[in-house]
């Protein structure tokens, strides 16, 4: 942030009555900072959940300035089975609207790793694979007359940057992850 501070009086182009994007008032100080397209007070440069003086960094959410560390905390995306945050940078699996690290992709029931080209289902939003020694129960009988399964879950998959649909609705009991 300190990039960011000018000298309020030597700068000619800044209007004489900026407004402090923090606390909306005006800034009469002889220095004001910039962070993204707003003007701020020195003293309104504070993480919106610790209060702690944002000094080198600070990340901007909903108009709100917070600290790294916080930042993450509430806004990071978590895992479905972990529940730990998410990096941006990491490879996921995802099913449905569910994050999962690599080595969080694990069938909730025996524990093995779910691979691309295993089948599995998301049953209330727990990852089931599709042996039929372990999970029984996933073969559950329609109403209709002929028999046969429908599709227990709907999910899309992320590997490497690419979105696959898997899962289309078919008359089935499981989803087969694609390559």
């Amino acid at each position: 942030l300190k990039n960011y501070i000018f000298h309020h009086s030597f700068n000619r182009d800044m209007d004489q009555r900026a407004v402090c994007a923090g606390c909306h008032r005006l800034i009469r100080d002889r220095f004001l900072l910039r962070v993204t397209d707003g003007l701020w007070h020195e003293r309104c440069v504070r993480c919106a959940a610790c209060g702690d003086a944002l000094q080198n960094s600070c990340f901007l959410r909903d108009h709100k300035l917070y600290c790294k560390r916080d930042y993450a905390d509430l806004f990071a995306v978590r895992c479905g089975r972990c529940a730990e945050a998410v990096s941006p940078a990491e490879l996921v699996m995802r099913a449905g609207a569910t994050v999962f690290h690599l080595r969080c992709f694990t069938c909730s029931v025996c524990s093995c790793r779910l691979q691309t080209g295993d089948r599995c289902v998301l049953r209330e939003g727990q990852l089931l694979c599709a042996r039929e020694d372990y999970h029984q129960c996933l073969a559950s009988p329609t109403s209709s007359d002929t028999g046969n399964h429908k599709l227990i879950a709907y999910c899309i998959l992320h590997i490497e940057g690419k979105w696959l649909n898997w899962g289309k609705k078919k008359k089935t009991n499981h989803l087969r992850l694609l390559t």
